[in-house]
């Protein structure tokens, strides 16, 4: 099937005035028995190797993404340097974010470093945020257009392009490398996998979600420009920063101080007399618990560090 924006590789981007162009496309490139077995084969393929290799399964189908585009696709012509599809806004999924952060703590980097590099782009997302409007009705992509990834480098390599999201993975051009931001050359809709990915993404993140906070499954997850993201990381940061300041403040409240835990090397049975025995009443044999707090932490880490011990039993 050729168009005057498609070849037999996929549907160019330079041209293209609707997005539901491309889902027109692989509509018609594939038909709908195999867009459900990809589907399939994708997310089990995703898990096995997931367990194989010992790695997180999001990591799992980057790999099988990547050698489907070796083994179905023409060499691509992008190389490290030709960045011009990285200015522009990416909107991902949670799971892939967390990939994401992950791979920057591995590689050292500071988000702190990235949020100030983005600083343009971020105070637009942030201003937008505060202002109140639904987020559902933002066009986010023209908010940041012509602005580069956060994570976009000096050199115009990418901070953690092992483990890019799906939208920079699917970017891709066959014929030679685009010239400017226009994107003369690339396309999507190169091979099956792309179809499929995002319902995969949807329904692994799904299966992360502890059973309670689960919904019914409708095959998507709500998608935020990266900038978002880290404004999100940014705020969860500041939480961290105040409870440990809270936790170590010498000024804290006594009522927010971990009590005295009671000595329990002494053997029980010579320790003296419970308050029940000195009662006349009979000891319940189950051992002695510390006091609680008289507040309910409101993280793990005050748990960790304010809470005593529950209960220790003899």
């Amino acid at each position: 099937m050729t168009t005057q924006f498609a070849d037999h590789n996929g549907i160019y981007l330079y041209g293209m005035t609707d997005p539901e162009d491309l889902r027109r496309y692989i509509q018609q490139k594939y038909a709908e028995a195999e867009i459900q077995y990809a589907y399939e084969h994708l997310l089990e393929g995703a898990k096995a190797l997931a367990k194989q290799e010992k790695i997180p399964p999001i990591q799992a189908l980057w790999k099988i993404l990547d050698r489907a585009y070796e083994e179905k696709a023409p060499p691509l012509t992008c190389q490290k340097g030709c960045a011009h599809c990285c200015h522009t806004g990416v909107m991902i999924t949670e799971l892939e974010w967390e990939e994401m952060v992950n791979a920057a703590r591995r590689k050292g980097i500071d988000l702190n470093d990235i949020i100030e590099r983005a600083g343009k782009s971020m105070h637009k997302v942030e201003k937008t945020l505060e202002s109140g409007v639904d987020p559902d009705k933002v066009d986010w992509y023209t908010m940041v257009i012509n602005q580069p990834c956060p994570f976009l480098e000096e050199d115009q390599s990418c901070a953690v392009h092992e483990n890019r999201p799906l939208d920079c993975r699917t970017m891709v051009a066959f014929r030679e490398v685009c010239d400017s931001k226009k994107l003369e050359h690339a396309q999507r809709g190169a091979v099956i996998e792309e179809a499929v990915a995002p319902t995969v993404i949807a329904r692994l993140q799904y299966e992360q979600t502890p059973k309670f906070k689960r919904r019914k499954f409708t095959g998507s997850q709500k998608l935020r420009l990266i900038q978002h993201w880290l404004l999100v990381w940014r705020q969860k940061q500041k939480k961290k920063e105040k409870v440990i300041a809270d936790c170590a403040s010498p000024n804290r409240s006594p009522h927010h101080a971990p009590r005295r835990h009671t000595d329990f090397t002494q053997d029980h049975r010579t320790a003296g007399p419970s308050r029940r025995e000195s009662r006349g009443g009979r000891s319940g044999g189950r051992g002695r618990t510390c006091g609680r707090l008289r507040h309910r932490p409101g993280s793990l880490l005050r748990r960790l560090s304010c809470a005593p011990a529950a209960r220790l039993r003899t």
